[in-house]
């Protein structure tokens, strides 16, 4: 799917990493562990093509493909319903009608979906964030701290589509402090050891 040579990448004058080289391959799960600081969402944003690596390269297998990004910062307009946000993410997506509200359903919001974005509490806008897990067909997720500010209902959801998207030949990298189930294995990336 992806592969990783030889990156690099300096913020400030500070090396974060370097001669950091891993591949990802359908069906696999990685976890970019690291203190504060240590390049976790910097290599993330590498990976989605929205920062250049300082040295390296990405090699895709065919061609490059759209990712989905789900960074660490909540994404959502807080002056829009949880109901357009999502539907504006379906629609990147390239999604039918109607997959926002059942996406809505599944992380527990239906009664909110006509409730601005900014008057949900942290966790809740989270969930509409990540709601778009349910319907995307993107091959490759990258997820900067998903699990921030969820509660256990909505961690084990969150872990029930990872699990979809491994076993339908996807594959996640992932930056998190939080341990995640033991059904959940994968590689390690352990940055700023």
């Amino acid at each position: 799917m992806l592969e990783a040579r030889g990156l690099g990448c300096r913020r400030d004058g500070r090396s974060l990493f370097e001669n950091l080289s891993f591949k990802v391959e359908a069906g696999q799960l990685w976890l970019v562990r690291g203190a504060n600081g240590s390049g976790k969402t910097s290599l993330l944003r590498i990976l989605a093509g929205l920062s250049p690596a300082e040295q390296g390269e990405l090699v895709w297998q065919g061609e490059r493909e759209p990712v989905l990004w789900v960074g660490h910062r909540v994404a959502v307009s807080a002056g829009l319903t949880a109901h357009e946000n999502l539907e504006f993410m379906a629609a990147l997506e390239g999604d039918e009608a109607g997959a926002s509200a059942a996406a809505l359903e599944a992380v527990g919001l239906g009664a909110f979906s006509e409730t601005r974005a900014g008057r949900l509490s942290e966790g809740q806008a989270r969930r509409v964030a990540l709601a778009r897990l349910a319907f995307s067909t993107r091959r490759l997720w990258l997820l900067d701290e998903p699990l921030t500010s969820l509660d256990e209902t909505s961690v084990n959801w969150f872990e029930t589509q990872v699990h979809r998207q491994l076993d339908r030949g996807g594959a996640v990298v992932m930056a998190t402090h939080r341990e995640i189930s033991d059904s959940l294995q994968g590689w390690t990336l352990q940055l700023g050891a």
